[in-house]
């Protein structure tokens, strides 16, 4: 689309030399009223077409299981090469995202961004659903420890977790999606306007402390920076953030991924691809989730006066008890004495990787706070078995040809 442009730009700079025809002017507003979801003739613009395809494609194909977000590769990929379906690396790698980044602008990558996040709101929302039908049960596996609570019992009394765990990893991967599209706005508006940007991030680093913090976040979120409470999520979630209730329902959001993201390891789909460097059901979106969502949840809640503690306090002490009841669990299909349940048990060291890659994608975990619950040692070893099993399909492959 954007090689169509300026070959029509050309076209229009060659008419200049035989008629009156200001065509610089011309595309600046033309273009300019396309970066908005509407302009003043009817019909949809660039912006609104682009939005409800990429979000419509991705949603749909992500849900079906065909697309997996590859971080290596920083872009979406098919699951399957020969599907005909959706070419999502060809739609989603990094020059064609910057080439939507140049035609939208920072407005319609704002707009994009709104309507990803009012998405994803109707997942969180229908996540804290589940999370209230649990309640009673979540409590007790808050306050328990992991003997009392084996991972068969688990899996029998939750309701709906296999509900909540798909919305989860949907949600984390539209998270991603908007990473991506912000890492591709950054690029072009480093190229096209370095002195506005570099003014921005020495505003945002260098902020009074009676200036309110949601002010240079979304300049700088608009200006293509990757910010810890994303504004455009702080505004779609603030309704679930009102009340004084909310606070215990989130803590227990934690728990109820806790929980069951090890049954995940009786899944053969949660395999860990080591060429993309993630799951193949994209299980490893649940660790950009839980940080985000935890990031706008708490900042929501501090600013709202319903937390009275320091952002950067509550937020270490809720991703300490996170990665101390994940761990736990976790560390329990490593002791697992039930024998049925060890043979189901398929993919205990792809989930056992998902533990540091959420110490990367947080800022508030640590690892030295996963190491105090999870010995590393099983960390190594889970990352030689999955390398491992590489090398033995490739030779196995290379014994039939």
């Amino acid at each position: 689309m954007s090689h169509r442009l300026v070959g029509l730009m050309d076209v229009f700079r060659q008419l200049e030399s035989y008629i009156t025809l200001d065509t610089s002017r011309i595309f600046n507003v033309i273009l300019l009223q396309h970066t908005q979801p509407q302009e003043n003739t009817p019909g949809p613009t660039l912006a609104s077409q682009y939005t409800i395809w990429y979000l419509d494609k991705l949603e749909e194909h992500i849900k079906s299981g065909e697309v997996c977000f590859a971080p290596l590769r920083k872009c979406f990929v098919r699951k399957h090469q020969m599907a005909p379906n959706f070419n999502a690396e060809l739609y989603t790698n990094i020059a064609e995202l910057q080439a939507l980044a140049k035609m939208l602008g920072p407005y319609g990558i704002k707009y994009l961004g709104e309507q990803l996040m009012e998405r994803c709101e109707r997942h969180v929302h229908e996540m804290l659903s589940i999370v209230k039908e649990n309640k009673e049960l979540l409590i007790q596996l808050r306050a328990c420890t992991m003997d009392q609570f084996p991972t068969g019992m688990i899996s029998k009394q939750l309701k709906r977790h296999e509900s909540f765990l798909a919305s989860c990893i949907l949600v984390g991967a539209l998270f991603n999606f908007r990473r991506l599209t912000v890492a591709a706005l950054k690029t072009v508006v480093a190229k096209r306007a370095p002195f506005l940007q570099n003014c921005i991030l020495d505003y945002k680093t260098n902020i009074r402390p009676e200036v309110d913090p949601s002010i240079p976040d979304e300049m700088a979120s608009a200006a293509g920076f990757e910010v810890d409470a994303d504004p455009a999520l702080c505004a779609a979630i603030q309704k679930h953030c009102a009340n004084p209730a909310s606070e215990t329902l989130w803590t227990l959001f934690n728990v109820m991924v806790a929980v069951t993201l090890p049954l995940q390891s009786m899944d053969i789909n949660s395999v860990y691809r080591t060429p993309i460097e993630g799951h193949e059901n994209n299980l490893h979106c649940v660790s950009t989730a839980v940080t985000w969502l935890s990031s706008c949840v708490y900042t929501n809640l501090v600013r709202s006066g319903l937390e009275k503690e320091p952002l950067q306090v509550i937020l270490k002490e809720r991703m300490r008890e996170f990665v101390e009841k994940v761990s736990e669990r976790m560390l329990k299909l490593q002791l697992e004495e039930d024998k049925e349940l060890q043979k189901e048990i398929k993919q205990r060291d792809s989930l056992f990787i998902l533990l540091e890659k959420m110490v990367r994608d947080s800022n508030y975990i640590t690892y030295d706070m996963l190491e105090n619950n999870f010995p590393f040692t099983i960390l190594r070893n889970s990352y030689r078995a999955v390398y491992e099993n590489k090398k033995k399909k490739q030779q196995k492959i290379e014994n039939e040809i």
